[in-house]
């Protein structure tokens, strides 16, 4: 029984150490691949908002890249957010869009995103932030 317990023990050492000296070395860090697209800006201030109407932010870019991008995704962080993009490829130096739509319908300070992806994987997080303030009163008709 020690023998078949210290072989075991001898094998699971033999097979740690095995696979720790079969690990290849460190690769140099490749150069790092420039995204396409040139977003004029990333964060958009909304400022305030009046509750209940819907605001729109529209993000801009340029394909700086030497081939067509297309936008496979444009998914907004949660359900208060809607979307509107450019559906067709960009072709190099043309601009295309993003708009992200708020329902504005909770009062208060907001930070909601839109997640662009490309169809060459590349992936931008665009924000817009800004604050819900109570609707301003109607005039009464006749005043």
């Amino acid at each position: 029984m020690k023998r078949i317990i210290t072989s075991t023990f001898a094998m699971v050492l033999f097979l740690s150490i095995s696979a720790f000296a079969q690990t290849p070395p460190a690769k140099a860090p490749a150069a790092a691949k420039v995204a396409p697209l040139k977003w004029a800006t990333e964060n958009i201030d909304m400022g305030k908002i009046p509750q209940g109407t819907p605001a729109t932010a529209t993000f801009n870019f340029t394909n700086e890249g030497k081939e067509p991008v297309a936008l496979k995704t444009v998914q907004p962080g949660c359900g208060c957010t809607t979307s509107d993009y450019t559906k067709e490829p960009v072709a190099p130096g043309k601009k295309g869009y993003v708009k992200a739509i708020y329902n504005a319908m909770a009062m208060g300070s907001f930070n909601k995103s839109v997640t662009v992806t490309t169809d060459g994987g590349d992936m931008t997080v665009l924000i817009i932030h800004g604050e819900v303030v109570a609707k301003p009163a109607a005039a009464p008709a006749g005043k």
